[in-house]
């Protein structure tokens, strides 16, 4: 009479194990274009309540003055024109909007000072999206929002926002950048 071993043979187990190992591969690799795209996404919606956040601004076309009166005219949300959405501001500007004479200017001034995007539109943006030491807004990969002005640019609008993508690189909202407009 013959035994009944009870168990796996090696060729079972080696068999088993291929088949866990090649799941598990096919599971980390979804899980790693799901990540991508979670990532597109949440960097696509920040972009978009950003662009609406400065639309929905109470004031439009804004500009500002330097503290010290000179005649250094800057847009509203990128006073040191690198392109970057405004974090905190080192020197002290104040808004003025058209049209604007000159003694109402100097009370206007007075009444308005620009912070900086964030601590001035309070935008409602998870605190991990605004950077802890600058206040720059941030995407899911790590670098600041930017924005560009051009009449008739970014979809028809003067005002365009976008984020850089996943491979660091500014095209201006072309490539894998994340625009605040359709692209065509």
């Amino acid at each position: 009479m013959r035994h009944r071993r009870s168990g796996f043979s090696l060729i079972e187990m080696l068999i088993v194990i291929g088949v866990i190992a090649l799941l598990a591969g096919m599971t980390f690799s979804s899980f790693g274009l799901m990540r991508a795209r979670s990532n597109a996404n949440a960097s696509q919606a920040l972009v978009q309540a950003v662009r609406i956040a400065i639309a929905d601004y109470k004031f439009t076309e804004l500009q500002l003055f330097a503290a010290n009166g000179s005649p250094a005219l800057r847009r509203a949300w990128d006073v040191d024109n690198d392109g970057i959405i405004d974090g905190q501001v080192t020197d002290t500007w104040y808004w003025s909007y058209p049209p604007i004479g000159v003694h109402d200017r100097v009370a206007r001034l007075a009444a308005l000072k620009y912070f900086g995007f964030v601590d001035t539109v309070r935008p409602e943006l998870p605190p991990t999206r605004i950077e802890a030491g600058t206040r720059r807004i941030i995407d899911t990969w790590k670098a600041p929002l930017r924005i560009g002005f051009a009449a008739g640019a970014y979809g028809g609008t003067g005002l365009g926002v976008w984020s850089i993508g996943p491979d660091g690189v500014d095209q201006g909202g072309a490539g894998d950048d994340l625009p605040s407009w359709d692209r065509k």
